[in-house]
């Protein structure tokens, strides 16, 4: 016992002068290993702790309190997405000086995976990690969430998912939406047991149980404002409806003025021409949770005219998109593409506005619904209550906590 210790240590400082030697020479070392300290939870991430990726930021900062001795580990890679030239060090010194508490760290350098269970969303999250998981024989937990490298009937992701579901190691894959789960089943590459189907995604419901304070059109404000809020993924945005989105706002605002547009997130006026609306838009980049939660106040609906497919071959969204959940907690009207029929709680024009993505449709619709006040702010009403029945903490956190849980003694 004693020579293995003292092997141990040996092994940790000769790899503990390669990463100075390595560091001094500005170039990026990894080294995994078994050490003495045992985590009960392990999540491998590419973004955590920026708050914009929101879903991310309220589930691991929930498994970092329930699970005690819990550590994130992220590369940081996919923050070029989401938050510009704001590094991933400015990122988690301002996460760690508000929650002291918890260990998150680069993924580089020496890194300890002795932990009882991993934990990790998205497939290319999970791919880049399973060589090391099967190696360790970590056991593991995944959430495949539509993105992230998971497209339908895609050659290279069905590799890189068959080479996941068939890891011994795995104990559960998380899916989110019903045509994730049957093409998971139709595949036949994992077992129904290990395999748990919760519709929808985290969001921030806590906070909205409450009925909240809206301006409506008429009493406290004289515009019909209707919002996009999307990253930008492709040029033009036509994997969200960007393109969609502008060429509506165009067509409203030739017929009446009333009409104001804003935009958060990765888009701005130079991707599409919007001159001719120039004095009806607005745009805001990325915001956090606190500045949506104000800017939602305003706004009578959002527009989510996304559609499958445009990203890449096979790639397509959740429905609905993490944004219009966090827009109708806050009581604005969804109005949403389902082109994949993934709706799996809400009742068309009573809880939502489904549409195609189609401008003259969704323009007719708006006018409807414009002209129509009182059946549009019933619709976000009815809207906001399904999703705070849908998303409550009960139906996303609870449940999720009580899968890994099972692994953590």
């Amino acid at each position: 016992m004693l020579e293995y210790k003292k092997s141990r240590i040996r092994d940790k400082v000769k790899h503990s002068f390669k990463l100075i030697t390595n560091a001094l020479r500005g170039s990026h070392y990894f080294k995994p290993y078994i050490g003495f300290k045992k985590y009960n939870l392990i999540i491998y991430d590419d973004i955590f702790p920026s708050e914009k990726s929101l879903f991310r930021f309220i589930e691991f900062n929930y498994y970092i309190s329930a699970f005690k001795n819990t550590k994130v580990l992220s590369t940081g890679s996919a923050l070029r997405f989401l938050e510009g030239t704001e590094s991933f060090n400015s990122i988690r010194n301002e996460f760690l000086l508000k929650r002291k508490d918890a260990k998150v760290y680069f993924y580089k350098g020496l890194v300890n995976f002795n932990t009882q269970l991993l934990y990790c969303v998205f497939l290319s999250n999970a791919y880049r990690i399973i060589d090391l998981v099967d190696y360790y024989k970590i056991p593991f937990v995944f959430t495949l969430y539509p993105g992230g490298g998971f497209r339908l009937h895609n050659e290279q992701s069905d590799i890189k998912l068959k080479r996941i579901l068939e890891s011994p190691n795995l104990k559960k894959v998380i899916v989110t939406q019903r045509i994730t789960l049957d093409y998971l089943l139709a595949k036949g590459v994992c077992s129904k047991d290990k395999i748990s189907y919760i519709f929808g995604v985290v969001g921030d419901v806590e906070s909205k149980t409450n009925h909240l304070p809206k301006q409506r059109l008429g009493s406290e404000k004289h515009t019909f404002d209707i919002c996009f809020v999307a990253a930008k993924y492709t040029p033009l945005g036509i994997d969200k409806g960007y393109d969609t989105f502008i060429a509506v706002a165009k067509k409203l605002v030739k017929i009446s003025s009333i009409f104001h547009f804003h935009v958060v997130g990765g888009f701005n006026s130079d991707d599409i021409d919007i001159s001719e609306i120039s004095n009806n838009i607005t745009f805001y980049g990325f915001q956090n949770i606190n500045f949506l939660n104000t800017f939602f106040k305003s706004k009578d609906l959002i527009l989510s005219p996304n559609i499958p497919f445009q990203l890449a071959d096979g790639a397509f969204d959740g429905f609905p998109l993490g944004t219009c959940i966090e827009a109708s907690l806050n009581g604005v009207a969804i109005m949403a593409c389902d082109e994949l029929n993934q709706n799996d709680g809400y009742i068309n024009e009573e809880e939502i506005i489904i549409i195609k993505p189609h401008v003259s449709e969704i323009v007719n619709k708006i006018l409807i619904y414009k002209d129509n006040y009182s059946k549009l702010l019933a619709i976000s009403e009815g809207g906001r209550k399904k999703t705070l029945e849908l998303y409550s903490h009960d139906k996303q956190l609870n449940t999720r906590y009580t899968i890994l849980k099972e692994f953590i003694k």
